[in-house]
């Protein structure tokens, strides 16, 4: 957690430590005076009366150490040494203790002046001397001939008592760094976003079928997977693998691909989904059912201008508007132009037939449709399928969000197959376990790596060799 949250930690202490330099920076000089005064009760020669007078002596001393820097003895000590402050705020600058069981009492006085707080401190043991001598009177039935106090150390000089810059910036860091810790521990526990396939598998109690990892990539490349050994492949290969085998009896075969929110990566997961199950000789066909703010046809360098909504309108037959990419890894079928009534034309019982038409001639159907939370497309057409890939920025989506979205789509009978975090932090050394990894995909196919999509990449793709052919042959039987 600390790790993670280091900056906080490390800006609270920076302010510590400049708290700290302009207290010593604001805060004028301080210096402390110290006189000791001695309390003793006189008494009658006798070994009985002289306990007496040692007790009688320590009794006084708690109510001496008072009555040391009462406002009665500041008043006369403001007109000895013609002060500016008030009584009471000499008061304040004067301290009286003394040990439990002792007759010694420490007399101190706070002044920005050495010499100031040197003539106080002195004034003030003279003024309470008296006016305990003055007080005090013999007690025959103890036998006390009278009750004293004797100043036996005068002040002479005056100590510095306020911080040196070297302790300001001291006590600065420490407390800066214990402020951190707590703002530190604090921000996370307020800070509800999900950041693991833990802390997901947690808020959501379903399975996690894949975690991908965030790319390092510049932004402005236009295709990942560009040097072999990168773990983006094997993080798809390993959601393939997941996704053949979570129901090993009836494996699902049309998959909804949605998100909570916007910007989570639900169409790069599409697409690179759909590109995985292709690798291993499937045959796939990706539709973008994302009527709103479509990306496939973007993503992959295809003409989008007749798609899903053609189909759905009845202007042409499904097999027609299906497009192959990349010498056929996989069909496309694009959403074509935007229609006014996206929930109507996707829940609607044409698009249903088209489905399971769609479920006859491939393999695996992916479906990337809009997030759930902000419109109900996703919900609309998640109970035709076999299943919904849920997917979760790590570092973005919150738990409220993954919660609401379980449950629009568990209210519509949809069958959550599992999560997928995407954009996943890669730890130390992952991808490289396995080796190179376009070695591996050369025994599966001769696609390479290069086709795999990145979410750091631009909306518009480069081609590799044949990507984004426009020629729509019709489908055969699917493969086996």
């Amino acid at each position: 957690m600390l790790r993670s949250r280091w900056r906080v930690t490390l800006c609270v202490a920076l302010i510590g430590i400049l708290t700290g330099l302009l207290t010593y920076l604001l805060t004028p000089s301080s210096y402390t005076a110290v006189a000791t005064l001695y309390v003793n009760a006189t008494v009658t020669n006798s070994p009985n009366n002289a306990y007496q007078g040692a007790q009688l002596s320590a009794q006084r001393v708690a109510s001496y150490t008072e009555l040391a820097t009462s406002t009665r003895v500041s008043r006369q000590v403001v007109q000895d040494l013609g002060l500016p402050q008030t009584p009471e705020a000499l008061s304040r600058q004067l301290s009286a203790s003394s040990p439990s069981g002792s007759v010694v009492i420490t007399l101190s006085a706070r002044d920005a002046l050495p010499d100031a707080a040197v003539a106080i401190v002195n004034d003030t043991a003279n003024v309470f001397t008296n006016l305990v001598n003055e007080l005090e009177r013999p007690d025959s039935s103890l036998a006390v001939q009278a009750v004293d106090v004797r100043v036996v150390e005068p002040a002479i000089t005056a100590s510095v008592t306020s911080l040196g810059l070297r302790s300001a910036l001291l006590y600065g860091a420490i407390s800066g760094i214990a402020l951190g810790v707590g703002a530190a521990f604090l921000y996370s526990s307020l800070d509800n976003r999900i950041r693991s396939a833990g802390a997901l598998s947690d808020a959501t109690e379903l399975p996690i079928l894949g975690s991908i990892p965030k790319s390092n990539q510049p932004p402005s490349s236009d295709l990942l997977m560009s040097s072999a050994g990168s773990g983006l492949l094997e993080s798809y290969r390993a959601l393939r693998t997941n996704l053949q085998y979570i129901e090993i009896d009836r494996p699902p075969r049309v998959l909804v691909v949605t998100s909570p929110g916007e910007g989570e990566g639900k169409s790069t997961t599409a697409i690179n989904t759909a590109i995985a199950l292709g690798l291993a000789g499937s045959r796939v066909l990706l539709v973008d059912c994302d009527l709103r703010r479509p990306q496939v046809a973007d993503r992959l360098g295809i003409n989008n201008d007749v798609g899903l909504t053609s189909v759905l309108s009845g202007k042409t037959r499904a097999d027609d508007a299906t497009q192959s990419w990349n010498r056929s890894l996989i069909h496309v079928l694009p959403s074509g132009p935007l229609p006014p009534n996206p929930s109507e034309l996707l829940g609607s019982q044409h698009m249903h037939r088209t489905i399971a038409h769609l479920r006859s001639t491939y393999d695996y159907v992916v479906l990337d449709t809009p997030p759930v939370i902000p419109v109900t497309d996703a919900a609309a057409l998640a109970p035709a399928s076999d299943g919904v890939l849920l997917v979760v920025a790590s570092g973005r989506t919150r738990v409220p969000q993954v919660d609401a979205s379980k449950k629009t789509l568990t209210a519509v009978g949809s069958h959550i197959l599992g999560c997928v975090l995407n954009l996943a932090p890669q730890q130390s050394g992952e991808g490289s376990y396995y080796g190179p990894l376009a070695g591996a995909v050369s025994k599966e196919t001769s696609i390479s790596p290069q086709d795999l999509v990145s979410d750091e990449s631009t909306l518009t793709m480069k081609r590799h060799g044949a990507t984004g052919e426009s020629s729509r042959p019709q489908p055969g039987p699917r493969q086996r």
